[in-house]
């Protein structure tokens, strides 16, 4: 629903044609403001159809069906006199737009369709009203058309000196050509034309009143120095057996009869053009395929990534690809000169000099890549069990661990993505005790695992995980892995398309999981045929993800939490949520002590002790 009126934008100037806007709320389908309510500014109100191609070859091609659908509505309207009780139908109009939101272009063109007399009609010149009807008369017509909210096609009915009514054009017809005046609001200000509306108008007044000629009142007093037109129209016949011929296509500023053309990429803020432009493949994909997709919920997720390596890297460039805009990354190496060949965020300036801090330089590369992210880097080295501190670092690693620990807390999804095992098991704690949802992502040479800890607190006032984590299997508490090792044991020697699988499935795993109506507490799927449909959009979502490169298989494998687990068990994230840092401390400096709190101990014992009777030969 488009407005029409005066242009009051140059002030300077009063001999400016009309202007026709579409304001926000003319697309609203809330928008039922019709003609009729015209307040002191004498605004009037246009309904019309928008026509979006989703193509320019679209936009190019023929439009004449839709104008002459458009001229068709408007006779119809005047011949069944719906238009004598809402006027803003002659009114109506035709916006056809295409545009290129990758290149912000931008093309439009307007019709205001009119129906022609064939002759065309004749008028006497324009002359002032208040000259031919006095002074006295436009000031009282004014007031009145304001008290009574009259809409912007009207008659008045002239009774005498000084003495009128203003009629609606619906209302019993009086008098003749002579005493009635056919007024309109007029948005034109030129002083020797009438402004479009007039058209159709005049073929209303041909097809219902049955006049050869008519006197018009172009009204003009809302206008900066108005000066209402009062003249007369000598009318033509209209045709009896099909609608006038119309026409109406605006001109461009060349003045030619084409599209408008607008480029914007000019004027955007590149940092605001690079933002909208990733969101565009995502916002395509939810037009196109995903009308339930919830773009906002991913954008909104807050990562934490331990580990800015190869993983880390991969992970954090996927990210980035679903929407997600705060990631933090937490690592306490340097970039070394074997690093940006496979860690797709490192470059070889990365390396001079000791090279950069990994956290650090993977952070500043996504803003560079995008810098509407929010990313930031943390120089940690996480504690590990069997890793033993000394009394001068024991304050260090404890504020280390209450770092780590607030922002496992400030985050929603924690992506452990660390070197070695006994790496993990500190976030894995801290994450089950704040019911963090945590991915783990684990290389070996050919192999890898994405896997994600079950949460505990589905009901908050009782810890009890329904899936397992990563160290749910093992009947041994992490160790030192990397003691004894030579150089080429603890470099990670995987194959080099292994990580981005692996990547990928970890945030596509996360992706999943928060489109579930359950979100982190989702069950686990099972394998099945992929003829078969899932009940989730996304497909299914597994427990965990083992992949065997040389036999390029995966196999889906939910694990059921282990309740005598050094990770997530219930005495190990009781243990640390009473005793915090005491807790921890003892773990790391006396290997079997977290063996003793998880139950482990006295598992072994128990099996030592149970003695095995071996039958007899005889017996069989």
């Amino acid at each position: 629903m488009g407005e029409y009126g005066a242009n009051q934008f140059n002030v300077s100037s009063n001999n400016l044609p009309s202007i026709f806007y579409l304001p926000s709320r003319a697309f609203s389908a809330k928008n039922s403001e019709k003609n009729g309510e015209n307040g002191d500014n004498f605004g009037c109100v246009s309904d019309g159809t928008l026509w979006n191609s989703n193509t320019l070859e679209e936009f190019k091609g023929d439009k004449s069906v839709m104008f002459d659908k458009a001229a068709s509505r408007i006779w119809s309207d005047i011949c069944s006199g719906d238009a004598l009780r809402d006027p803003s139908l002659l009114t109506r109009f035709l916006l056809a737009t295409f545009a290129d939101i990758k290149k912000y272009h931008f093309y439009y063109w307007f019709s205001f369709p009119a129906l022609i007399f064939d002759p065309p009609v004749t008028s006497s010149p324009p002359k002032s009203a208040s000259d031919s009807l006095g002074p006295d008369f436009l000031p009282s017509l004014t007031q009145k058309l304001k008290d009574i909210k009259c809409p912007p096609f009207f008659r008045v009915f002239i009774q005498g000196p000084d003495q009128f009514q203003v009629k609606r054009l619906d209302e019993e017809f009086e008098g003749d050509e002579h005493n009635n005046l056919f007024g309109f609001v007029d948005p034109c200000s030129l002083p020797g034309n009438p402004g479009w509306p007039l058209r159709n108008y005049l073929v209303l007044i041909a097809k219902h009143f049955q006049l050869k000629k008519c006197r018009i009142l172009s009204f003009r007093e809302h206008q900066k120095n108005g000066n209402s037109l009062e003249f007369e129209v000598n009318l033509s016949d209209l045709p009896s057996d099909r609608a006038p011929k119309s026409l109406g296509w605006e001109k461009n500023h060349k003045g030619v009869l084409s599209p408008r053309h607008m480029n914007l990429s000019s004027t955007m803020d590149p940092n605001k053009l690079i933002s909208s432009s990733v969101d565009l493949n995502l916002k395509l994909m939810k037009w196109r395929l995903l009308p339930s997709l919830e773009l906002d919920r991913v954008q909104g997720t807050k990562c934490l990534l331990l580990g800015a390596g190869t993983l880390g890297c991969n992970v954090a460039r996927s990210l980035m690809s679903w929407g997600v805009r705060t990631i933090t990354f937490v690592d306490n190496g340097n970039v070394s000169f074997s690093n940006p060949a496979r860690q797709s965020l490192f470059e070889f300036e990365d390396c001079i000099n000791g090279g950069k801090p990994k956290a650090e330089a993977a952070a500043a590369r996504m803003q560079k890549i995008f810098p509407g992210m929010e990313t930031s880097g943390k120089i940690l080295t996480i504690p590990m069990p069997g890793h033993p501190i000394s009394s001068g670092e024991e304050e260090n690693v404890k504020k280390t661990v209450e770092t780590l620990h607030e922002l496992v807390r400030s985050h929603d999804v924690i992506f452990i993505l660390t070197d070695s095992r006994e790496s993990r098991w500190l976030p894995t704690v801290l994450a089950a005790a704040e019911g963090k949802l945590a991915i783990n992502s684990a290389l070996g040479f050919d192999t890898f695992l994405v896997l994600r800890h079950g949460l505990g607190y589905k009901n908050p006032e009782k810890y009890e995980p329904e899936l397992g984590c990563y160290f749910c299997n093992d009947i041994v508490a992490p160790q030192n892995s990397l003691r004894d090792r030579t150089l080429d044991q603890q470099c990670t020697v995987t194959r080099p398309g292994l990580s981005s699988v692996a990547a990928a499935l970890s945030v596509e795993l996360l992706v999943s999981l928060l489109h579930h109506p359950d979100r982190g507490y989702a069950p686990a799927d099972g394998p099945r045929e992929v003829s078969n449909p899932t009940s989730n959009q996304f497909g299914i979502i597994p427990h965990s993800v083992r992949g065997f490169l040389t036999h390029y298989a995966n196999l889906i494998i939910e694990g059921k939490p282990y309740n005598r687990c050094t990770g997530c068990s219930s005495s190990v994230v009781a243990a640390f949520q009473k005793e915090g840092f005491e807790f921890l401390k003892k773990v790391f400096n006396e290997p079997k002590y977290l063996e003793d709190v998880a139950g482990l101990t006295q598992m072994k014992e128990e099996a030592e002790e149970v003695s095995w009777e071996v039958a007899d030969e005889d017996d069989f």
